[in-house]
């Protein structure tokens, strides 16, 4: 077995050549490919590389900032997450 690298705009035309490809979610979608349908395996929600909602050490006991991670996990949020990424977004909460 050989790894290469592929350049991200030759993914779709390698996709009928190569035995696996590792690609992010934004190059899958832009495929056409939907990761929780079209992946062998998929990263869940505690990968090192998901989003980070971050906020200023000064500002983390703010009041907003609790209104924001409870809107932000909110069953609102939620469903449009599963609704925009078809299932494919890992949340990690």
């Amino acid at each position: 077995m050989q790894i290469i690298e592929i350049p991200t705009e030759d993914m779709q035309t390698s996709l009928q050549s190569v035995a696996a490809v590792v690609m992010p979610f934004s190059t899958a979608m832009n495929l056409g490919l939907y990761p929780a349908r079209d992946s062998l395996v998929i990263e869940d929600g505690h990968s090192p590389y998901a989003g980070i909602l971050a906020v200023k050490d000064k500002d983390k006991d703010a009041p907003w900032v609790s209104q924001l991670i409870k809107a932000y996990h909110s069953e609102k949020v939620k469903a449009f997450i599963l609704s925009q990424f078809n299932g494919s977004v890992r949340r990690p909460w």
